[in-house]
Protein backbone atom coordinates (compact mmCIF):
# COMPACT_ATOMS: atom_id res chain seq x y z
CA UNK A 1 0.00 0.00 0.00
CA UNK A 2 2.91 2.44 0.52
CA UNK A 3 4.31 1.84 -2.43
CA UNK A 4 1.00 2.26 -4.13
CA UNK A 5 0.91 5.88 -2.80
CA UNK A 6 4.64 6.76 -3.29
CA UNK A 7 4.10 6.19 -7.00
CA UNK A 8 0.91 7.64 -7.33
CA UNK A 9 2.48 10.85 -5.52
CA UNK A 10 4.80 10.71 -8.44
CA UNK A 11 2.66 10.62 -10.98
CA UNK A 12 1.01 13.65 -9.42
CA UNK A 13 3.48 15.40 -9.54
CA UNK A 14 4.84 14.59 -13.05
CA UNK A 15 1.50 15.64 -14.26
CA UNK A 16 1.85 18.63 -12.37
CA UNK A 17 5.44 19.82 -14.20
CA UNK A 18 3.91 18.69 -17.58
CA UNK A 19 1.04 20.67 -17.21
CA UNK A 20 3.24 23.86 -16.12
CA UNK A 21 5.52 23.13 -19.00
CA UNK A 22 2.70 23.32 -21.06
CA UNK A 23 1.34 26.40 -19.81
CA UNK A 24 4.57 28.06 -19.93
CA UNK A 25 5.28 27.01 -23.62
CA UNK A 26 1.65 28.01 -24.20
CA UNK A 27 2.65 31.56 -22.93
CA UNK A 28 6.04 32.15 -24.73
CA UNK A 29 4.22 31.13 -28.23
CA UNK A 30 1.30 34.34 -26.96
CA UNK A 31 3.73 36.42 -26.52
CA UNK A 32 5.71 35.69 -29.58
CA UNK A 33 2.43 35.57 -31.58
CA UNK A 34 1.36 38.63 -29.76
CA UNK A 35 5.21 40.95 -30.93
CA UNK A 36 4.78 39.17 -34.01
CA UNK A 37 1.10 41.04 -34.57
CA UNK A 38 2.59 43.95 -33.00
CA UNK A 39 5.40 44.14 -35.70
CA UNK A 40 3.17 43.72 -38.21
CA UNK A 41 0.85 46.82 -37.57
CA UNK A 42 3.81 48.90 -37.01
CA UNK A 43 5.11 47.60 -40.41
CA UNK A 44 2.00 47.84 -42.23
CA UNK A 45 1.50 52.09 -40.77
CA UNK A 46 4.95 52.43 -42.60
CA UNK A 47 4.32 54.36 -46.11
CA UNK A 48 5.25 51.88 -49.20
CA UNK A 49 9.11 51.36 -49.54
CA UNK A 50 10.22 51.96 -46.14
CA UNK A 51 8.83 48.86 -44.44
CA UNK A 52 11.99 46.79 -45.16
CA UNK A 53 14.23 49.63 -44.58
CA UNK A 54 12.59 50.40 -41.42
CA UNK A 55 13.48 46.83 -39.70
CA UNK A 56 16.97 46.52 -41.63
CA UNK A 57 20.36 45.46 -39.79
CA UNK A 58 21.84 47.88 -38.46
CA UNK A 59 25.43 47.44 -40.82
CA UNK A 60 22.60 47.46 -43.35
CA UNK A 61 21.50 50.38 -42.48
CA UNK A 62 24.34 52.22 -41.78
CA UNK A 63 25.76 51.73 -45.18
CA UNK A 64 22.58 52.69 -46.80
CA UNK A 65 23.65 56.20 -44.76
CA UNK A 66 27.00 56.24 -46.42
CA UNK A 67 29.15 54.92 -43.63
CA UNK A 68 29.81 52.05 -44.76
CA UNK A 69 31.29 50.86 -48.44
CA UNK A 70 29.89 49.86 -51.85
CA UNK A 71 28.00 51.93 -54.07
CA UNK A 72 26.68 54.58 -50.98
CA UNK A 73 30.28 55.03 -50.14
CA UNK A 74 30.61 56.83 -53.95
CA UNK A 75 27.32 59.29 -53.40
CA UNK A 76 28.97 60.26 -49.75
CA UNK A 77 32.59 60.98 -51.67
CA UNK A 78 30.62 63.09 -54.60
CA UNK A 79 28.54 64.82 -51.89
CA UNK A 80 31.80 65.65 -49.65
CA UNK A 81 33.02 66.82 -53.45
CA UNK A 82 30.40 69.20 -53.90
CA UNK A 83 30.63 70.70 -50.62
CA UNK A 84 33.94 71.62 -50.78
CA UNK A 85 33.46 73.14 -54.10
CA UNK A 86 30.74 74.93 -52.94
CA UNK A 87 33.00 76.08 -49.72
CA UNK A 88 36.32 77.40 -52.28
CA UNK A 89 33.18 79.66 -53.91
CA UNK A 90 32.37 80.78 -50.83
CA UNK A 91 35.54 81.39 -50.20
CA UNK A 92 36.44 83.31 -53.28
CA UNK A 93 33.34 85.58 -53.15
CA UNK A 94 34.62 86.37 -49.51
CA UNK A 95 37.95 87.00 -51.17
CA UNK A 96 36.04 89.15 -53.74
CA UNK A 97 34.43 91.25 -50.63
CA UNK A 98 37.75 91.86 -48.68
CA UNK A 99 39.21 93.19 -51.77
CA UNK A 100 36.43 95.82 -53.00
CA UNK A 101 36.28 96.92 -49.36
CA UNK A 102 39.82 97.32 -48.92
CA UNK A 103 40.02 99.38 -52.19
CA UNK A 104 36.82 101.32 -50.86
CA UNK A 105 38.65 101.83 -47.75
CA UNK A 106 42.27 103.18 -49.85
CA UNK A 107 39.88 105.34 -52.24
CA UNK A 108 38.06 107.26 -49.10
CA UNK A 109 38.99 111.08 -48.95
CA UNK A 110 40.84 110.91 -52.31
CA UNK A 111 39.84 113.06 -55.42
CA UNK A 112 39.24 111.03 -58.77
CA UNK A 113 42.02 111.13 -61.46
CA UNK A 114 39.52 112.88 -63.75
CA UNK A 115 37.77 115.39 -61.56
CA UNK A 116 37.32 118.85 -63.41
CA UNK A 117 38.57 117.76 -66.36
CA UNK A 118 36.16 117.82 -68.96
CA UNK A 119 35.18 115.48 -71.62
CA UNK A 120 33.66 117.00 -75.28
CA UNK A 121 33.20 114.65 -78.02
CA UNK A 122 34.65 115.14 -81.05
CA UNK A 123 32.39 117.14 -82.95
CA UNK A 124 30.56 119.23 -80.09
CA UNK A 125 33.78 121.71 -79.70
CA UNK A 126 34.47 125.12 -81.49
CA UNK A 127 37.74 125.49 -81.53
CA UNK A 128 40.27 128.03 -82.18
CA UNK A 129 42.69 125.86 -83.49
CA UNK A 130 42.82 122.73 -84.77
CA UNK A 131 44.93 120.04 -86.98
CA UNK A 132 47.19 117.52 -86.74
CA UNK A 133 50.03 117.18 -84.37
CA UNK A 134 52.75 114.59 -83.91
CA UNK A 135 52.67 113.54 -80.15
CA UNK A 136 56.00 111.96 -78.50
CA UNK A 137 54.94 109.32 -75.73
CA UNK A 138 56.92 110.13 -72.47
CA UNK A 139 56.91 106.65 -71.50
CA UNK A 140 58.57 105.14 -74.73
CA UNK A 141 59.85 108.09 -76.60
CA UNK A 142 57.13 106.78 -79.68
CA UNK A 143 55.29 109.66 -82.04
CA UNK A 144 51.53 109.63 -82.52
CA UNK A 145 49.52 111.50 -84.70
CA UNK A 146 46.84 113.15 -83.05
CA UNK A 147 43.83 115.42 -83.66
CA UNK A 148 44.16 118.77 -81.60
CA UNK A 149 41.68 121.14 -80.47
CA UNK A 150 42.08 124.04 -78.47
CA UNK A 151 38.52 125.41 -77.03
CA UNK A 152 39.18 128.09 -74.24
CA UNK A 153 42.20 127.34 -71.75
CA UNK A 154 41.75 123.63 -72.78
CA UNK A 155 43.77 121.90 -75.64
CA UNK A 156 41.79 118.45 -76.46
CA UNK A 157 43.82 115.34 -78.43
CA UNK A 158 41.45 112.66 -79.86
CA UNK A 159 42.92 109.42 -82.22
CA UNK A 160 40.01 110.10 -84.87
CA UNK A 161 36.31 112.32 -85.41
CA UNK A 162 34.59 109.67 -84.06
CA UNK A 163 36.00 109.18 -80.71
CA UNK A 164 33.16 110.27 -77.44
CA UNK A 165 35.51 111.57 -75.70
CA UNK A 166 39.56 112.80 -75.86
CA UNK A 167 42.33 110.79 -75.30
CA UNK A 168 43.79 113.43 -73.33
CA UNK A 169 43.59 116.75 -72.19
CA UNK A 170 45.76 119.46 -71.49
CA UNK A 171 45.30 122.90 -69.42
CA UNK A 172 46.85 125.93 -70.87
CA UNK A 173 46.35 127.75 -67.73
CA UNK A 174 49.97 129.54 -66.87
CA UNK A 175 51.45 127.03 -69.49
CA UNK A 176 54.65 127.84 -71.30
CA UNK A 177 55.77 126.90 -74.80
CA UNK A 178 59.06 127.09 -76.54
CA UNK A 179 61.22 125.30 -79.12
CA UNK A 180 62.15 121.82 -78.29
CA UNK A 181 65.79 121.31 -77.71
CA UNK A 182 67.81 119.45 -79.89
CA UNK A 183 67.84 116.33 -77.63
CA UNK A 184 63.64 115.84 -77.85
CA UNK A 185 63.59 116.83 -81.59
CA UNK A 186 62.11 114.85 -84.29
CA UNK A 187 62.83 116.94 -86.90
CA UNK A 188 63.11 120.76 -86.83
CA UNK A 189 59.27 121.59 -86.59
CA UNK A 190 59.23 120.45 -82.85
CA UNK A 191 57.91 122.28 -79.91
CA UNK A 192 57.29 121.71 -76.68
CA UNK A 193 54.66 122.79 -73.88
CA UNK A 194 54.91 122.93 -70.35
CA UNK A 195 51.49 122.52 -68.43
CA UNK A 196 50.54 122.51 -64.98
CA UNK A 197 47.42 120.03 -65.23
CA UNK A 198 46.35 117.43 -67.89
CA UNK A 199 44.99 114.42 -67.80
CA UNK A 200 45.52 110.72 -69.51
CA UNK A 201 41.84 109.35 -69.96
CA UNK A 202 43.30 106.09 -71.92
CA UNK A 203 45.75 105.45 -68.91
CA UNK A 204 43.66 107.13 -66.27
CA UNK A 205 45.77 109.18 -64.90
CA UNK A 206 46.38 112.68 -63.85
CA UNK A 207 49.42 115.11 -64.65
CA UNK A 208 51.15 117.78 -62.54
CA UNK A 209 53.92 120.06 -64.04
CA UNK A 210 54.61 117.70 -67.02
CA UNK A 211 56.29 118.44 -70.39
CA UNK A 212 54.71 117.87 -73.73
CA UNK A 213 56.47 117.48 -77.21
CA UNK A 214 55.02 118.06 -80.63
CA UNK A 215 55.91 118.27 -83.98
CA UNK A 216 53.74 120.49 -86.71
CA UNK A 217 54.10 119.94 -90.35
CA UNK A 218 55.99 123.06 -91.41
CA UNK A 219 57.51 126.28 -89.84
CA UNK A 220 54.51 128.20 -90.08
CA UNK A 221 51.81 125.89 -88.66
CA UNK A 222 54.27 125.25 -85.67
CA UNK A 223 54.24 129.15 -85.18
CA UNK A 224 50.70 129.24 -85.34
CA UNK A 225 50.45 126.68 -82.58
CA UNK A 226 52.68 128.68 -80.24
CA UNK A 227 50.98 131.76 -80.88
CA UNK A 228 47.63 130.22 -79.63
CA UNK A 229 48.66 128.26 -76.63
CA UNK A 230 50.25 131.79 -75.55
CA UNK A 231 47.31 133.58 -76.21
CA UNK A 232 45.49 131.09 -74.12
CA UNK A 233 47.77 130.77 -71.64
CA UNK A 234 47.42 134.87 -71.44
CA UNK A 235 43.84 134.92 -71.08
CA UNK A 236 43.27 132.27 -68.59
CA UNK A 237 45.62 132.29 -65.85
CA UNK A 238 45.50 130.40 -62.73
CA UNK A 239 43.29 132.44 -61.01
CA UNK A 240 40.45 131.77 -64.08
CA UNK A 241 41.50 128.18 -64.08
CA UNK A 242 38.07 127.17 -63.47
CA UNK A 243 36.28 129.32 -66.21
CA UNK A 244 35.86 128.15 -69.71
CA UNK A 245 33.85 129.24 -72.88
Amino acid sequence: SASASASASASASASASASASASASDQKKQKHNKDKKKNQLSTKSLPRGRAKSAFRPATRKARSLGHGYGKSSSSSSSSSKRASISTTANRKEVAALTRQSSQRLKNRGKVPFDDGCPKPSYGTLRPIKGGVLAKKNSNYGAWHSRLFLVEGQYMYYYVNTRDKQPRGVIRLADCHVEEAPQIERKHARCFRLFAKVGWNLHTKKRHTNRWYVFAAADEQEMSEWMSVINLASKLYPTSAANFTI
